[in-house]
């Protein structure tokens, strides 16, 4: 009795050492197989085109504030930079949408101001090929932009940024009606001044060479 007890263990762990080998085999000969196989590498780890980009990647969002020319006043020297569509925007014009952005909703010490007669005259200037005094300015063209309803935003045609006409430390930002253009909404930016005129000298070096 024993030993026939004894047989019939024996051959049931014969049996399972077996087929645990067979499958051990098995899973080895397909895994061989998929290191050999380019294709087989990428059915285990499919990557979809989102995956693919890098992660600090985004994708741009239509800019709805169509700028279409740049002009810019250095001292007596007038310069024009045409835009094209899709063309990567110089710092300073992202910058300047920036100051649009907090002015419009108040902070850093910028405030909305009177007109003055100053402040018009190179608005004024800013509209006529010819150059009569000096100046530092940039005025942005853009198409009427209206933003849609409900999207936490102000419209606006024109943008132009200006050194004061008597303190050139400050500076002044000024936003193009869109209903009546010969309106503009006059913020102070105290302090600006410097910035306006390094910005500028950048923005030229890198449009013009200059």
């Amino acid at each position: 009795m024993k030993k026939e007890w004894l047989s019939a263990f024996l051959l049931s762990l014969f049996i399972v050492v077996t087929t645990l080998t067979v499958s051990a085999c098995s899973t080895s000969n397909r895994a061989g197989k998929n290191a050999g196989n380019p294709d087989a590498r990428q059915s285990v780890t499919p990557l979809s085109a989102e995956t693919e980009q890098n992660p600090g990647e985004t994708q741009p969002q239509q800019d709805k504030k169509t700028l279409h020319q740049i002009v810019v006043q250095r001292d007596n020297d007038r310069f024009t930079l045409k835009v094209t569509p899709g063309q990567k925007p110089y710092g300073l014009v992202s910058d300047i949408q920036n100051l649009r952005w907090i002015a419009l909703r108040g902070g850093l010490g910028i405030e909305n101001i009177a007109e003055g007669h100053d402040h018009l005259e190179i608005i004024r200037q800013s509209e006529k090929n010819e150059v009569k005094s000096k100046g530092l300015w940039i005025r942005l063209y853009y198409e009427t932009y209206k933003p849609e309803q409900g999207m936490n935003d102000f419209g606006h045609k024109d943008i132009i940024v200006y050194a004061a006409p008597r303190n050139p430390n400050d500076a002044f930002l000024g936003i193009q009606n869109t209903d009546d253009q010969t309106k503009w909404s006059l913020f102070s930016l105290p302090g600006y001044g410097p910035w306006l005129k390094k910005e500028i000298d950048i923005l030229l070096r890198l449009a013009t060479g200059l």
